[in-house]
């Protein structure tokens, strides 16, 4: 049986023609190289074997399975891996951090520091990938391709960046896949091929460019398989020399398992891991970046508690006649503590997103295993997390040094702060979409966040009925202060429970849900 059969393959991107009637066939054990100039469409062509982008035209098979169908595809990325042509990780994880975390994805990954070893990056396996030289960053791509125990293996030009050395140990690494049986395609970059690259694929890709080669010829020699996007020829042959390994840089078999045995366990069943465990471990992972990167958690959490401290030793023991006579100070702690909620899971999550979709992230992960609704989820929880910190910090800190009083009520206030979470983390979702790229979304984010808490009553209560009130009442802050204020006001007699603000607050979430779902991407827009 095929590992890949591609027939009348076609994809446009409007009136352009990015794939036309492609056809080609690939066998398990193959390494075969999609060939062409730039544009000619090979990077489209693996995105969709990928399952990451979906043809117009044409029959698709891989490993069995059609990789548009969504009710197949998380089985079928569990027994693939991707190298893209760059490094897309979190910067502030370390080098085994991001492999551990990857190889929790699959039912049956490698060990992480086997293929630290492997890829030759065991001196740095504790290096934040932020340090990495642009060699090292490649090194640990590959090594995310291999991770998940892969029986197929797509390489966008693997070798890009590599020295001359690097290069020989990555064809050596993929002939040992090979000889274990696994499928490898590629799109060789040109002028990165060398005499010693894996098998005879690589070398008919020289030939590929001269024209006035036969096939025939070329199977003659031993082509291992080549398919000329634009063109008509493909070339194939014997393979026996792709399967010789030797005992420089070979990639041992998972968990001790002898020669071809484990070949047969990967089409074994296997256990898929827990989808509650994979939430838990992705929050763990986005916690351990968040927090690793120790300006922007600081500044995110530190922020809402110096504006609370100055403001309170600039007059926060005056009055406020119309909220009962309570001191400014009692109104500045829950209204920091909605300025908090905004702050992780308006600002930072937009911001975050596009940073993330931009430099290739989301992708990355929209290629593994992991289910959409997980990332959500951990994305939801870290904002969760991040923001309590700050309420704790911020009434900590409005207790012990103001003698602000506790809600009196704390389920009315956590029903506020998880309804204010939700909510904010789905408008950071949607404004994510609307930000055209990574350069504009710090200005484009913090430019909306700051002129509604400008009208929100953050700094100063608003008077009823004033332009200011009439105004704020049409967005979610002003609500949000309002109903996290209403559990620690106490002088005036009214209900903690403020449904009326929630309401509005919750139609706001509802409205982002709506925006995130219907424009999100996992790649920049195309112009």
């Amino acid at each position: 049986m095929p590992a890949v059969v591609v027939e009348g393959l076609s994809k446009r991107y409007g009136d352009v023609a990015a794939v036309s009637g492609v056809s080609f066939r690939v066998d398990p054990g193959e390494v075969f190289a999609l060939l062409g100039p730039n544009g000619a469409g090979k990077t489209s062509t693996i995105e969709i074997l990928e399952g990451f982008r979906k043809r117009d035209e044409g029959r698709v098979e891989v490993l069995g399975s059609d990789p548009a169908d969504s009710s197949t595809s998380r089985h079928l990325r569990e027994r693939t891996g991707v190298v893209l042509q760059e490094l897309a990780v979190e910067p502030f994880l370390t080098v085994r951090q991001v492999l551990q975390r990857n190889a929790g994805y699959y039912p049956n990954p490698r060990d992480a520091d086997e293929v630290i070893e492997v890829v030759g990056l065991t001196s740095k396996a504790t290096a934040r990938v932020k340090t990495l030289s642009g060699g090292q960053q490649r090194r640990l791509d590959l090594g995310l391709g291999i991770i998940g125990n892969p029986e197929l293996l797509y390489l966008d030009e693997p070798t890009t960046g590599f020295d001359p050395s690097a290069r020989r140990d990555a064809w050596q690494l993929i002939r040992t896949l090979t000889s274990g049986g696994t499928t490898v395609i590629l799109t060789p970059a040109a002028g990165t091929i060398g005499e010693r690259a894996t098998g005879r694929a690589l070398r008919a890709f020289r030939r590929r460019l001269r024209a006035d080669r036969d096939p025939d010829e070329q199977r003659g020699n031993g082509a291992a398989g080549a398919h000329q996007l634009g063109g008509r020829r493909e070339c194939r042959a014997d393979r026996t020399d792709l399967r010789a390994s030797d005992a420089r840089g070979c990639l041992p078999p998972p968990h001790g398992l002898p020669g071809r045995a484990w070949v047969m366990a990967m089409t074994a069943k296997v256990r898929r891991p827990n989808d509650a465990r994979l939430v838990g471990r992705q929050l763990y992972y986005e916690q351990l970046g968040f927090w690793k990167n120790p300006f922007g958690s600081a500044f995110t959490v530190i922020f809402s508690v110096l504006f609370l401290v100055l403001l309170a030793a600039g007059g926060g023991n005056q009055r406020l006649a119309r909220l009962g006579g309570i001191r400014e100070i009692q109104y500045y702690v829950p209204g920091f503590a909605a300025y908090g909620v905004m702050s992780a899971c308006f600002n930072l999550l937009a911001i975050s997103l596009v940073t993330r979709r931009e430099t290739g992230l989301l992708k990355r992960l929209r290629l593994s295993p992991l289910p959409t609704w997980v990332m959500l989820a951990a994305l939801l929880l870290n904002s969760l997390v991040i923001s309590a910190v700050e309420v704790i910090l911020l009434i900590g800190v409005g207790k012990l040094a103001f003698h602000v009083y506790l809600p009196q009520n704390f389920g009315a206030f956590l029903v506020a702060f998880v309804i204010g979470v939700i909510c904010f983390t789905a408008l950071g979702i949607a404004a994510s979409t609307v930000v055209p790229n990574q350069d504009a979304a710090g200005p484009m984010v913090s430019i909306v966040f700051f002129v509604l808490l400008f009208l929100s009553g953050l700094w100063f209560p608003l008077t009823p009925g004033s332009t200011l009130d009439k105004i704020s009442a049409w967005f979610p802050v002003h609500h949000l202060i309002l109903a996290m204020f209403a559990p620690f006001d106490r002088a005036r007699g009214v209900s903690p429970w403020a449904w009326g603000d929630l309401k509005v607050v919750g139609i706001w979430g509802v409205g982002g849900a709506v925006v995130a779902l219907r424009r999100f991407a996992w790649e920049p827009r195309r112009a």
